[in-house]
This record gives C-alpha cells, structure tokens and sequence, in this order.
C-alpha cells in the first residue's frame, strides 16, 4: 500500500511512524509546521520501586512535584511577549534539529509562530522516521484530490492508495451537542448558537440548577483536564449545598462580567498573539476553549461560591 496523511498536529504525529512501523512509505502533508517535544518517559528502576513500595506516601510526593512542575513552569510560556517561552523555543528547536539531518527538512519543520500558539506536540519517533526517510514530508496543504493522486497548492502531487484524514475534529460542537431547556423557553443550543460562555465555566444564565464540567473556558494549558474536573465537582457540591431543596440560578449580570474578564486575560495570552490560526480559536479570534490561567489559580478562583453571583429560591 502507498499511504498518505493530510495533517500534521497530534494524530498524525502519532499513524505516521506507526505506518512506517508495518512497512509502508507514508507521505505526509503539512500546512502547518508543529512544535514537537521528546516525550521524556521512562523506566523507574528497581531501587525507586522498591522505596515507593515501602513508603506508599512518597507516590503522592512525586505526583504533587510533576503536577506543580508542570502548572509553574509551563504557563509562563502561554503569557504574551514571554522570554521564557522564546528560551523553551529555542531548546524545542533544538531538539529538532538534533533528530532530523536534513537542512531542508529543518527548515520545513521549523514553525513560523511563537511556542505555545497552537498545542505542542509530544513525540519520541516522529522525527526520526521522517529523518530515516520513513515519512516523506509535504511541506504544503492540499489542493484537491483526483483519483489517486494528491494535488498539493505547491504544484506537488503524489499518488496514493490509502487516505488518512488527520486533520483534528470540531472542540466547541461537545459544547452544544445536547438539547437543554432551560427556564422561559430558553433552549441552550440556541442561546450558545453565537457565543458559548457559562458562569465560571460552569453556570449558565436562564438555566438554574444546571451544571456543566468540562464547560467553555475551561481547557489549562499547563496540566491534565482531569483536575479542572474535580475543581469544578468540588464547586458544584458546595453550590447546591447553599441551595438546599430550593434552585439556585446565576445572575445574567455576574456571568456577563465573569466572561468579560476571561476574554480580556486572553488577549494577553500567546493563544490570541501567537501568530497562528489554531482549534483553541474559532474563525472569528473568539476563544471558548482555554481558561487564562494555570490550574492553580482555577482552583483558587472556585476556593468559594459568592452567593451574591447567584439568585437563591427556596423550594
């Protein structure tokens, strides 16, 4: 089989080395280049387990010091204008230029905007199966496609039997995926039909007693989503506590403020200065995606529910 791929970002990164692993030559087409980082995994020796089994506590040590590790020295890199980000780039680049020989390919490979713009990449083979020639590189998007054959916008063409389509998913359609009626008529695909924002990422206006997780602006670019989850579980618990039997509703006033103040971090970040067209950014510019700060400032941001941002009626 003569494989192809259109797309660059994380799924691709991820077939092509493992098709070239079966025994194809894998043509791959990039419009974008991708800042792509070494995965750093690693085996732990028999000594580390042996200490980990005899002090079970030393587990939530170490997890506490990745997680702190990553919140504190990743985000800075997401703040605009950040010299720490363009020191992280250079190093990122690096690495690259470490892997792959080929001063062409480097420069194909090489991204034209700040570090942190789009998502970066994790991949420990991706770059040598495009260095061993493995993965032959298209540095351009694709033009149209006839028969078998791949026409690039750059004039460049290839013929294929089998077409992978890496080219990512809609993030912001889980938002609206699912009918909800909310108070007055109110229905929440119509009201997020231009603009989807919640109340702390979690509360939407018209809508009481519903709760969201994994709601707009709730993406961290420094930690896993998963924390962000849990954040917000804690939040909601302590909100319907204070509601009791009865509903509890934000106040349209309170979530307009919250959101203006989110959109306005935002264009401080790299997200939005970057110099890139990414998933993180509808056509438009508008981000629904991230939130602005690391994950600890989320959590500290949701320490307590202000009652005053929520209309309370009891049961």
């Amino acid at each position: 089989h003569r494989p192809a791929a259109i797309g660059s970002a994380a799924s691709a990164v991820q077939l092509a080395p493992a098709l070239a692993r079966q025994g194809a030559k894998v043509t791959l087409f990039q419009r974008t280049a991708n800042y792509i980082t070494e995965r750093g995994n690693h085996v732990y020796g028999r000594r580390t387990r042996a200490l980990l089994r005899r002090f079970p506590w030393l587990m939530g040590v170490w997890r506490q010091f990745i997680f702190q590790r990553l919140d504190t020295l990743v985000y800075p890199i997401v703040r605009r204008a950040s010299g720490f980000g363009r020191l992280v780039r250079g190093r990122v680049l690096k690495g690259m230029r470490r892997r792959v020989r080929d001063p062409g390919l480097q420069a194909a490979l090489t991204p034209s905007y700040a570090l942190g713009c789009k998502r970066m990449l994790i991949s420990d083979d991706f770059y040598p199966a495009l260095d061993r020639g493995e993965v032959r590189l298209f540095a351009s998007a694709v033009e149209r496609i006839e028969g078998n054959t791949i026409l690039a916008a750059n004039g460049e063409r290839c013929d294929a039997d089998v077409l992978v389509f890496a080219t990512g998913y809609d993030i912001g359609a889980q938002l609206r995926a699912l009918p909800v009626s909310g108070r007055d008529g109110r229905v929440l695909q119509e009201e997020w039909a231009e603009i989807a924002e919640a109340h702390r990422g979690t509360a939407v206006a018209g809508f009481p007693n519903y709760w969201i997780l994994t709601g707009p602006n709730t993406g961290v670019g420094t930690t896993s989503v998963i924390f962000m989850i849990e954040t917000h579980v804690d939040y909601i618990v302590r909100a319907m506590a204070r509601a009791g039997s009865g509903t509890i509703e934000v106040r349209p006033e309170a979530q307009a403020r919250y959101n203006a103040d989110i959109q306005a971090r935002l264009a401080e970040t790299v997200w939005t200065t970057g110099g890139c067209d990414s998933w993180y950014k509808r056509p438009d510019g508008r981000i629904e995606t991230l939130y602005p700060g690391n994950a600890a400032d989320f959590r500290r941001m949701l320490k307590h529910v202000q009652t005053e941002e929520y209309a309370l009626t009891p049961a």
